[in-house]
């Protein structure tokens, strides 16, 4: 039987200019003009002439039943989101071979070319477009949606509304659902350098919620900087800084910056997951926060390490897809991300003994503070001594602020790591307003000789310390 091929997909205008003249449609779309490009596909801005309606048009460009997985998952993930961060997915379909996703139309320029046009950004622009996106990807969060490639070119800004979204879910892992070798294959980097962890750049396949804080820490960065928190010559140099922590302070580099929105960001690029927030709770409260730099507490965390050059090498910025994985390209980075990782002793595997679950969605509750975990040394007993089963009574997930336990005031310096209680102690669902007092609205009680896991500064009021407390930093004895 001879063998037939299938014709061709006829090219795709890839600038705006050869559109010009032409009445070039896709399906019952007529393309206007071109809004990016990327690896894998082409983005339109669109016109339905029957309906009268402007839409967004994404594009398979590259050829390959992978590509074409990748794009129909994108927008099964994307469609099952509604929020006003996140841009909607509001059809999908195929015309000539090619994977189409139709999607709200939302301005023509990235959040990246966006800082670049209007750095330095003031606070409350950066409020305002923000806000809405941290809080489209936690509620992406809370049913189990990883995005996974969070940037600055992934977030679109619409000027006239003042409002940006986030966007291209391609690479997304929903958790709870066994990995799809197509989605992502073990041991493989997926992201964008410059803005995803380092568990990420060893194997992405298990990279959860706390990947995306990482990543959301440094989406802030750049848009109060102008530029990513980690860089380097080439990728080695880069995953070493991101590795040590080596950055400018933010608080350096933005002093109008509050200390709660500093503390946020420096907790959530710390470089090991488990010293992360679970959620980005925090983030998205100080952020929200417009207590001026200079008001109240004066605790900033400092970064670790030497300011970092400002080197911004072309390669930096873009993305890691899956398929690269696939290739040799994908492989080699995977396995030097691996060697110098192990080199610097930075974890590779997950642990044999039993860990705390890898992140949370549970919602948190209203009453929980700014927190920020501190990326210094430990100045106490190491975590390592109170890894045990949780305080009786107090038990609540990982990411769950439990209440404030009033530590008195023999904690001046800055701690992370085991602390015992001496004395059976009430520990309130909220900090004081600063009168100080008993405590009060008990959430548990902390026994005598149990153990707390103090990985934050603690917040001082008319002399007492308070500490915010997780699930995840309850231990008994």
């Amino acid at each position: 039987m001879p063998l037939t091929l299938s014709p061709p997909s006829p090219p795709l205008p890839e600038r705006s200019d050869e559109l010009e003249g032409r009445a070039v449609s896709i399906g019952p779309w007529r393309l206007d003009a071109v809004l990016g490009r990327g690896a894998t596909s082409l983005v339109y801005a669109a016109h339905h002439p029957g309906l009268g309606v402007r839409r967004a048009l994404k594009v398979q460009r590259l050829p390959g039943p992978l590509v074409a997985e990748r794009l129909r998952r994108e927008g099964e993930v994307q469609g099952r989101l509604r929020h006003a961060g996140l841009l909607p997915v509001l059809e999908r379909f195929e015309h000539e071979g090619r994977v189409v996703l139709v999607m709200e139309q939302v301005g023509a320029r990235t959040l990246e070319a966006w800082v670049e046009a209007h750095a330095p950004v003031p606070l409350a622009q950066a409020r305002a477009l923000l806000g809405e996106v941290l809080d489209g990807l936690d509620a992406a969060h809370r049913v189990g949606v990883v995005h996974r490639d969070l940037k600055p070119a992934n977030v679109l800004v619409d000027e006239e509304a003042g409002r940006a979204v986030l966007c291209d879910f391609g690479i997304a892992r929903v958790l709870g659902e066994e990995a799809d070798p197509n989605q992502t294959q073990l041991g493989t980097p997926m992201g964008t350098p410059g803005f995803m962890p380092p568990e990420q750049w060893a194997d992405a396949s298990s990279a959860g919620v706390r990947a995306d804080v990482f990543a959301a820490g440094a989406l802030v960065y750049f848009t109060l900087t102008g530029r990513p928190p980690f860089s380097g010559a080439d990728p080695t140099a880069l995953l070493r800084a991101t590795l040590e922590g080596r950055t400018e302070d933010l608080a350096a580099a933005r002093p109008d910056c509050p200390p709660a929105l500093v503390q946020a960001v420096a907790a959530c690029l710390a470089p090991r997951a488990e010293d992360r927030p679970a959620s980005l709770g925090a983030l998205r409260r100080a952020l929200a926060s417009d207590r001026p730099a200079g008001a109240g507490t004066d605790t900033v965390v400092p970064v670790a390490g030497p300011v970092a050059k400002r080197i911004l090498p072309g390669w930096l910025g873009a993305s890691l897809p899956g398929w690269l994985g696939a290739s040799l390209g994908g492989a080699l980075i995977g396995l030097g991300s691996w060697a110098l990782m192990r080199a610097v002793g930075f974890p590779t595997a997950p642990p044999a003994a039993p860990s705390l679950p890898v992140a949370s969605v549970e919602p948190l509750p209203p009453d929980e503070a700014p927190t920020a975990e501190p990326t210094a040394e430990p100045t106490v007993e190491p975590t390592a001594e109170v890894i045990a089963p949780m305080v009786p009574g107090c038990v609540a997930s990982e990411g769950e602020l439990i209440g404030w336990w009033w530590a008195g005031t023999e904690l001046r310096r800055r701690v992370w790591g085991g602390v015992r209680v001496e004395r059976e102690t009430n520990v309130r669902s909220s900090p004081p307003d600063g009168a100080g007092g008993p405590p009060g609205s008990v959430r548990c009680v902390l026994p005598a000789d149990s153990r707390v896991a103090v990985r934050v500064d603690p917040l001082e009021i008319d002399g007492q310390l308070w500490v915010p407390l997780y699930g995840g930093d309850l231990r008994s004895r």
